[in-house]
């Protein structure tokens, strides 16, 4: 397999084994967050600029077409300028950026007028999708961060289930179905897990091999553990993201840089909406309103019961308050606290710090972490699955697994 695989994805493979100092610096335990990461007066463009890309490079709200920028690459348009300003957040050092190579970025839009399963995102690990289709090779970004220039919509849900790279590589050729992301094997089930609801101008970022997606389901989810009638109403939101992943190992298979064309045309529409807006201009870079050393947001924490009995996906636990996702899946997801989970999604459109704005951490116990076996091989996402066997994995009920590289 290896004999096949591009010079310049071998080369930097290699040379990320041995990063230098402080190459990891900017990647979080789990999930960090900041508020107010946007100047207000810059939003309208930006927002502007990233409508435009969403637009012409079209994609879905199951695989989004992404772009590249190298680390010294000269932005070409507000988003270029603002990625690079977000890898320097989190990187702030030339040590720290040694190792890095630059960033993916996309944007994506959902919105209250969707249909309902497209509101949300199933879970996946993010990676580079064209090594896993042509190599069974399984890479992943080193920091994934999303910054949100429009609030509301479905929360992030974001688990402490690491794709381990040390097993990228497939056993076999010959399979109809690539292998399953290399999870951990002895099937611990997540440490933590985290909620966040998007607001305005917030930004996040996290480890770039964990588990995460986007579960339409909480945003109709009641305290009883219920889902709202399909029919009924829900706030009007238009849910605009600005992604970017930092590679430290190699430049994504076939990720390009957003063409001169396109990037005036972004720029031209920026300008306008910020006439309109009568807001002041920024540049992508000034447009970031965070510094090194400044205080990220502290989550509302909640203790999470240990429950070793069976899960029904998609419904209550009695008598625990606690939700299985339709996911679910034991060992690689958590319980939902239903009552938690609709203070946060109602606190998260105003002001107030209760529920700390729409941001849970949730700690399982202990006791809800004993191990099992793996459970990967029957999961796995198929080239060309036949129907009978697209049934059986719906009805397992099991996490896609699918790098949908959406936030």
């Amino acid at each position: 397999v290896c004999s096949s695989l591009p010079a310049s994805f071998l080369l930097a493979s290699m040379a990320w084994l041995a990063p230098g100092d402080g190459a990891n610096t900017g990647k979080p335990e789990l999930v960090r967050c900041w508020d107010g990461a946007i100047c207000k007066d810059a939003l309208p463009s930006l927002a502007a600029e990233a409508r435009a890309l969403w637009s012409a490079l079209g994609g879905d709200r199951d695989m989004a077409k992404t772009s590249w920028i190298g680390v010294s690459d000269k932005p070409r348009c507000g988003l270029e300028r603002l990625a690079l300003a977000i890898l320097r957040f989190h990187y702030p050092t030339p040590t720290a950026r040694r190792s890095v190579l630059g960033a993916e970025l996309w944007t994506q839009l959902r919105q209250s007028g969707d249909e309902r399963e497209k509101q949300g995102l199933s879970l996946h690990f993010d990676k580079d999708e064209v090594a896993v289709e042509t190599w069974d090779l399984w890479t992943h970004p080193e920091l994934a961060t999303a910054t949100y220039l429009s609030g509301g919509g479905a929360p992030l849900v974001v688990f402490a289930t690491r794709s381990e790279e040390d097993s990228m590589l497939s056993s076999s050729e010959e399979e109809e179905a690539p292998p399953a992301p290399p999870v951990s094997q002895d099937g611990a089930s997540p440490a933590s897990g985290f909620v966040c609801f998007p607001r305005d101008a917030r930004h996040l970022a996290f480890d770039g091999k964990l588990l995460h997606g986007i579960p339409e389901e909480l945003l109709f989810l009641t305290e009883q553990g219920q889902s709202t009638s399909a029919a009924a109403p829900v706030e009007k939101y238009s849910r605009l993201s600005f992604l970017v992943n930092i590679w430290t190992s190699h430049r994504p298979e076939q990720v390009r840089r957003i063409s001169k064309k396109l990037a005036e045309r972004m720029s031209v529409v920026g300008r306008g909406a910020s006439r309109s807006s009568g807001s002041r201009r920024h540049s992508g870079s000034s447009a970031l309103n965070l510094r090194k050393g400044q205080r990220q947001l502290a989550p509302w924490q909640v203790r999470v019961a240990a429950h070793t009995g069976r899960c029904p996906v998609g419904r209550m636990l009695k008598g625990t308050g606690l939700y299985a996702l339709r996911e679910h899946l034991k060992g690689d997801t958590g319980l939902i606290p239903a009552r938690a989970l609709v203070r946060a999604r109602r606190n998260a459109r105003g002001d107030t710090a209760e529920v700390r704005r729409g941001l849970l951490e949730l700690s399982y116990s202990a006791e809800g972490r004993r191990k099992q076996g793996p459970q990967r091989s029957a999961t796995a996402p198929a080239r060309k699955r036949p129907a009978a066997a697209a049934a059986a994995a719906a009805a397992a009920q099991t996490p896609a697994r699918k790098a949908r590289r959406v936030a």
